[in-house]
């Protein structure tokens, strides 16, 4: 489980108030890299509104357990569905 109800799309570990805002979502999955690939898109995405340059492939964590097919990382095969409450 990922709590993005506010996220920070730049300078972390330590908390930047510049790069701050409120995504307002919680992303869930049986697999915590298939939940690291769509946060990453979704910081991504935030780092191109704000004139930074998007992170991409750059998450070695996803890279390496993908190629030791340990879990999911293609995006195409990671199915994402919004549930409103």
């Amino acid at each position: 489980m990922l709590d993005a109800l506010r996220a920070q799309c730049n300078g972390g570990p330590s908390y930047k108030p510049k790069f701050k805002w409120n995504p307002g979502i919680t992303l869930m999955s049986r697999d915590s890299v298939a939940i690291d690939r769509i946060g990453g898109e979704i910081i991504d995405a935030r780092r191109i509104e704000t004139n930074i340059k998007p992170l991409g492939n750059s998450h070695r964590h996803i890279i390496t357990a993908a190629a030791l097919g340990l879990v999911i990382a293609d995006r195409n095969m990671i199915e994402v569905k919004n549930v409103v409450v």
